[in-house]
């Protein structure tokens, strides 16, 4: 009986080790009449702005260090995930640059919304800022990111363990409604 069973798990071992099912080339594997499309193309995502949306994020455009009503202070994100399952775990994290200096780093589960075409989206993820490796005297709130580049980093990994991920350089600037 023990025989039976080694001889058992050495022949599934081997049907899902390496280069086998999702964790190789999806391309190699994917039989579209037989599998999602979706499981048939590499994972991608799209790194945006916004709190109601999706708005895309350029290379060096300005994002708002959001100093919120309970005295916090954070940097909005959204994404758009493309082939993957419709629930991710989505980890953001803030760099200032050019040092990497990391400032804030979230983690969650979420479901994505309006999904189609093996697409789907999230938007209003809070970086929360925590600039105390950064602090210079009374210069310790994350006003001291004003006029700085940041690198905003996503990554979405699904429960097949498929991920995609994009960053983007952006500059950090000043809430409007703390601008006198």
């Amino acid at each position: 009986m023990y025989m039976r069973l080694m001889v058992a798990l050495v022949l599934v071992m081997g049907c899902i080790g390496p280069g086998s099912g999702k964790d190789s080339d999806p391309a190699a594997v994917c039989d579209p009449t037989a599998t999602p499309v979706c499981d048939c193309e590499a994972p991608s995502l799209d790194i945006g702005d916004g709190n109601e949306l999706f708005v895309p994020l350029n290379p060096g455009q300005e994002v708002v260090l959001v100093h919120g009503p309970q005295g916090g202070w954070h940097v909005l994100a959204s994404a758009v995930v493309h082939n993957t399952d419709t629930i991710v775990r989505l980890d953001y994290t803030i760099d200032v640059l050019p040092d990497l200096t990391r400032v804030s780093t979230s983690l969650l589960n979420v479901m994505l919304a309006n999904w189609s075409d093996c697409q789907g989206s999230y938007w209003n993820l809070l970086g929360i800022l925590d600039v105390s490796a950064l602090a210079v005297g009374e210069a310790d709130t994350p006003e001291v990111l004003v006029g700085r580049e940041l690198r905003l980093t996503l990554s979405a990994t699904d429960g097949e363990g498929r991920v995609a991920a994009s960053s983007v350089d952006v500059v950090a600037a000043a809430d409007p409604s703390d601008v006198d």
